[in-house]
């Protein structure tokens, strides 16, 4: 459907995710995927009608919202601010469901307010705790503000991690590695390099995170090392 559509064969396009629709009734996808192709024919009113339908469906899918609430221009904060409330207020009506929780998160961290996302994504884990692909946009955030400790306290809370999802794993390897714990980073960046059961571009980069901490010249573009620390000090003096 989607290749159809990019390939501009709206018709075909619309037949597949009709037919689609009538298999899988509770495909909240399927609506998204009609909405989409009525507004590349300049149907505003029937894209909205399947928009509603999806979130009908599923309130907390993530395109279906991404269509409802937010704007085309997502660089323009100014707008994307000013459709928070009403993202907010819907998210409150379907508060069980943490897709919501997650969107609404999305349009904080890209007004600026971090504290703000980082706590609505925690309350979207906690409402689907075994969601590793959602777990690990929180791990992400929290990195990119160098929260690493709470990155740690929550993996200690998961049991075996070598069971869950390969981008927690290096999240969590990232994490030690920012509190300055190189051997424990090296020790789950080998644990990577060496499961068999991954994909061999994720062991290889997993085999080059262990190499680069062995690497003076390398180890200053890792997270959190000392040598970045001093590097970003540097720069900041200059």
């Amino acid at each position: 459907m989607t290749a159809l559509r990019s390939l501009g064969r709206i018709d075909e396009a619309l037949e597949s995710a009709k037919k689609y629709a009538e298999v899988a009734p509770h495909s909240a996808g399927a609506h998204v995927e009609i909405a989409r192709i009525y507004k590349a024919q300049g149907k505003m009113e029937e894209s909205n009608a399947e928009i509603r339908l999806a979130l009908e469906k599923d309130p907390g899918d993530l395109n279906a919202l991404q269509l409802r609430f937010w704007p085309e221009d997502t660089s323009d904060l100014h707008t994307v601010n000013a459709t928070i409330p009403e993202l907010e207020a819907f998210s409150n009506q379907h508060a069980e469901n943490p897709g919501v929780w997650r969107s609404l998160a999305r349009a904080k961290l890209v007004v600026g307010r971090a504290d703000e996302g980082v706590d609505l994504l925690k309350k979207a884990v906690k409402l689907r705790d075994s969601d590793d692909d959602l777990r690990s946009e929180l791990w992400a955030e929290l990195a990119k503000q160098q929260r690493w400790a709470e990155i740690i306290e929550d993996s200690k809370s998961l049991g075996d991690m070598n069971k869950r999802d390969w981008k927690l794993r290096w999240n969590e390897a990232e994490a030690y590695l920012g509190e300055g714990k190189q051997t424990e980073a090296r020790a789950l960046f080998s644990a990577i390099n060496f499961d068999e059961s991954l994909h061999v571009d994720v062991r290889r980069r997993a085999k080059r995170a262990v190499q680069n901490l062995d690497d003076p010249t390398a180890r200053a573009a890792l997270p959190g090392s000392p040598e970045a620390a001093s590097a970003a000090e540097a720069k900041s003096e200059g």
